[in-house]
């Protein structure tokens, strides 16, 4: 595997994320945009991601060679007032969700994104130990997220039990469902993978 490493976006390096992530959705889609598109895109995302800064951690896995990104996520702990993507993009109603459980944090992972061409599923690992870590070792917990048919076949793989929590939809360029995942699941894949992915990616938080 090449060597990468994981940092934490600055609450000033957002524009980077956003920039990355549109681009990236374009190329794995083959979907050509037109410039104003691609411009207004990334105004959306960026305003979106500064929203949501104040509760939130941007991950990114650079290329150690020439710290070009190669890969990023975003974990966000929900502080039950900003309507969260799932809620507004795709009408989940995660009150009744939470209804009656006893969880003490709810937590929702998105920007998931990885250069077109890089194969190297100790990225994808290393992207997803990032954000599992702080969730693993907090209080009881439930973890949201949209996920496209793609990465869903990847998470079943790699056995994070996911359940879908609403109607799929056409979303960033692909058909996406809303998911769910519960603490133990992403707990016992942080402790089964933790040591697998070597020295050179580090920084987890």
């Amino acid at each position: 595997m090449e060597n990468y490493s994981i940092k934490i976006l600055e609450k000033n390096e957002l524009l980077k994320l956003a920039q990355f992530v549109v681009n990236q959705n374009a190329n794995h889609h083959s979907e050509f945009i037109r410039e104003l598109e691609r411009e207004a895109r990334i105004a959306k995302l960026l305003l979106e991601e500064v929203r949501f800064s104040p509760n939130s951690r941007h991950y990114v896995a650079e290329n150690s060679t020439n710290q070009e990104i190669v890969g990023c996520i975003r974990l966000l702990k929900w502080d039950n007032a900003q309507k969260l993507p799932l809620q507004q993009d795709f009408a989940v109603d995660v009150d009744e969700i939470l209804k009656d459980r006893l969880y003490v944090d709810v937590w929702h992972i998105g920007r998931f994104a990885i250069a077109h061409g890089i194969r190297s599923i100790g990225v994808f690992k290393a992207l997803m130990l990032s954000v599992i870590g702080p969730i693993s070792s907090g209080d009881e917990s439930l973890t949201f997220a949209e996920c496209d048919e793609k990465l869903l076949k990847v998470l079943n793989l790699l056995e994070i039990r996911t359940t879908i929590v609403g109607k799929p939809k056409f979303y960033l360029g692909s058909r996406t469902y809303p998911i769910s995942i519960s603490k133990k699941t992403l707990k016992d894949f942080f402790q089964k993978n933790m040591d697998s992915i070597g020295p050179n990616i580090c920084e987890w938080y």
